[in-house]
């Protein structure tokens, strides 16, 4: 069992990782463009991200896992479709009131490369609040993934994994209750210990604008 939970977190690690740098590249590069060129662009792209809202965001993901063969990338490419709207929505906020600043302004009138601008001007003031987003979607992947295993649409039965682990043990809960209960012990652990690190990162960094 320890070996269990040991693989187990080894594997939710590496997916909630992953999941969380896809989906953040995406997303702040989305939130970037849309915040900083507005007009037009940042309309389609806020209606989009609009849009995609509306769908509840574990079905999403049920839908992508359950239609591809189940391997570690389709589960990470499944959790990203989704993860990577708030981070686009915070950097959106970011780059909508940085935009406004008076260097920013400068380096406009200057004839300065919008690239350079976003780059120099405007990406590291998204560092903070994307940083304090990550760590909170990171317990959200990562007991995302679980939920898949349990289902029996996330990883496949080779893998070791803590949904997959609990999903073994329930048929054994009578009488070996522990194979189930110790992966959810560490699950619930990890995600409550990432949960208030978050907290902790949102409260000094903040959220930044989401409108």
């Amino acid at each position: 069992m320890l070996a269990q939970v040991v693989y187990g977190a080894r594997t939710s690690v590496i997916i909630g990782v992953s999941t969380v740098v896809v989906a953040a590249v995406i997303g702040v590069a989305v939130g970037i463009v849309a915040g900083y060129f507005r007009g037009w662009l940042d309309t389609v792209l806020a209606r989009g991200i609009d849009i995609l809202l509306a769908f509840p965001s574990i079905l999403l993901t049920i839908v992508i896992a359950g239609a591809f063969q189940r391997s570690v990338t389709v589960v990470v490419a499944a959790l990203s479709a989704t993860a990577w709207i708030s981070f686009a929505r915070v950097t959106r906020g970011v780059a909508l009131s940085t935009r406004e600043r008076a260097w920013v302004d400068s380096a406009r009138v200057l004839g300065v490369p919008r690239i350079h601008v976003i780059v120099r001007h405007i990406l590291p003031f998204t560092a903070g609040p994307v940083v304090a987003l990550a760590t909170l979607e990171f317990a959200l992947v990562v007991l995302a993934e679980a939920g898949l295993s349990f289902l029996g649409i996330g990883l496949p039965n080779s893998a070791v994994s803590w949904g997959q682990t609990i999903a073994n043990g329930k048929q054994y809960l009578a009488t070996a209750w522990w194979i189930s209960a110790l992966p959810g012990f560490a699950l619930s652990l990890l995600i409550i210990n990432i949960g208030i690190l978050g907290d902790q990162l949102t409260a000094r960094y903040g959220r930044g604008r989401t409108s």
